[in-house]
């Protein structure tokens, strides 16, 4: 008779499904490769080759929308002529590292944040990151209690 409590028979471990076995093992090393040269293609490799070539085959491409991406691009390069001059119309000039600190910090700094928030460029993140938890300035010592807002840096930037 089961009362709803705990069974004394061993728990089968749920398995991670098909979509763990694409997920590469070295990420990490890749990622610093690409990042450090932008022409460079990631080799990844899987814990189980075989199931995770099982898994890409099943997967089936579309291109149903193929035809209106190219439509979309060649309607982009016919109006601004090159993809960078279309994100500058679209989202304006890109700004320099110190104008995006000065903006940070006068955020910070007008929300009463700067003493709780630290500023880390890096050039390990794809993306804006914030870390939470306690984070010190490896130069000042300064503490700051309520973590790290990490912005993606790019070489020569």
């Amino acid at each position: 008779e089961n009362d709803g409590g705990s069974s004394s028979a061993p728990r089968k471990k749920k398995g991670l499904g098909p979509l763990a076995a694409v997920k590469p093992t070295n990420v990490a090393e890749e990622r610093e490769k690409f990042l450090a040269d932008e022409t460079y293609n990631p080799q990844f490799t899987y814990r189980d080759q075989c199931s995770a070539a099982k898994v890409c085959a099943s997967i089936k491409p579309s291109n149903e929308f193929l035809p209106l991406a190219i439509a979309v691009l060649e309607a982009v390069r016919k109006i601004y002529g090159c993809e960078s001059a279309y994100l500058t119309a679209a989202w304006g000039e890109i700004l320099s590292r110190s104008e995006c600190d000065a903006i940070v910090q006068d955020y910070l700094s007008r929300y009463g944040l700067s003493k709780f928030i630290r500023v880390s460029w890096s050039q390990g993140h794809l993306v804006t990151a914030f870390s939470r938890g306690a984070s010190r300035d490896a130069i000042t010592g300064q503490r700051y209690p309520g973590g790290c807002l990490q912005l993606v840096a790019r070489p020569g930037y």
